[in-house]
């Protein structure tokens, strides 16, 4: 799982270099040094979990990843959400000295984060953590199935990281995806980029109250360019594993047949599918016929930028 966290961390700063691109250039290039160092050591990531259970110094390596993936994401959502604030409130001269005074903090703070990358880095080396994917002789289209699961993918790890003033607004939510409701519903949390929308749909998926309430629980991350083939690959192999075996029967399975394959996964099962930022309505009038109403009490939560996703679905809305 560390590795699609890591995988949702590099997603997110590929964003972020896309979508500020009035960023100074030496702001950017520290970010990219990070994006591209996360995505790096992503590959070690799974040679390092299949080691960890006898290795407590392994076990913190994982560790420290996540954190670094995490804070990185946390540095960023800030930045957007402050920024978003400042631009609305302030006068041009105030705005700029605002702006330079967040722009001297980020670069602070992405600096630090640069000292952990490259201790661990270290460390990686002195355990004899190697690039398994790398060094496998496996078949391409393998490798692009992994590099699919990938990219649609995010995660996080246990960590409790929530924006201040957000600890009621989570507790509100969990009670109205744990009430007693048997019908399957569909949570939408949508406002404008940086708010903090994935951050509480994270927290949200992660609270024990779910995990222990939904046996099966699944994440996929759909952004502005998607397939969605690999949508629905990557929640079922999410759900019954990503054997050899099982990526190869999915991979040749057309749209049609996943979708049905997906349905009949989840038919007897209480499941949580989080949908993450969706910008397009059709993304997930695409997906949903995948979600089976069993009457058990499943939930579907979407993020998205757009107040009218899933519109026609039974829902509830949430506006951070």
């Amino acid at each position: 799982m560390a590795d699609a966290f890591v995988s949702f961390a590099v997603q997110k700063l590929g964003d972020f270099l896309i979508q500020k691109v009035s960023l100074r250039r030496s702001l950017r290039d520290e970010i990219r040094w990070m994006k591209n160092e996360l995505l790096f050591m992503q590959s070690f990531l799974i040679d390092a979990e299949q080691k960890q259970s006898g290795d407590q110094r392994i076990q913190q390596w994982v560790f420290e990843i996540n954190s670094i993936a995490n804070d990185a994401v946390a540095i960023l959502e800030t930045y957007s959400f402050e920024a978003g604030k400042g631009a609305s409130r302030l006068k041009v001269c105030a705005c700029i000295c605002w702006k330079e005074k967040k722009f001297y903090n980020v670069a602070e703070e992405i600096q630090s984060l640069k000292q952990q990358i490259m201790d661990i880095s270290r460390k990686r080396e002195t355990y004899g953590i190697t690039n398994i994917i790398n060094a496998g002789e496996g078949p391409s289209n393998q490798s692009a199935m992994v590099r699919t699961l990938r990219r649609t993918t995010s995660y996080v790890d246990d960590q409790d990281y929530i924006f201040v003033g957000l600890q009621d607004v989570v507790q509100t939510l969990l009670a109205q995806l744990l009430k007693e409701e048997p019908r399957r519903s569909v949570l939408s949390i949508h406002g404008m980029g940086g708010l903090g929308k994935t951050t509480l749909a994270r927290n949200l998926y992660k609270s024990p109250n779910i995990v222990s309430s939904f046996p099966t629980r699944a994440w996929i991350c759909v952004s502005q360019e998607y397939n969605t083939m690999d949508l629905l690959k990557t929640i079922i192999n999410s759900i019954q594993g990503c054997t050899k075996e099982t990526l190869d029967l999915v991979e040749k399975m057309a749209e049609t047949n996943l979708e049905n394959h997906l349905r009949k996964l989840l038919t007897e099962r209480k499941y949580l599918v989080v949908v993450d930022d969706v910008w397009q309505r059709e993304a997930w009038e695409s997906l949903k016929r995948a979600f089976p109403d069993s009457k058990n009490g499943s939930r579907v939560i979407i993020t998205t930028r757009k107040e009218d996703v899933g519109s026609k679905s039974r829902r509830q809305r949430f506006c951070p």
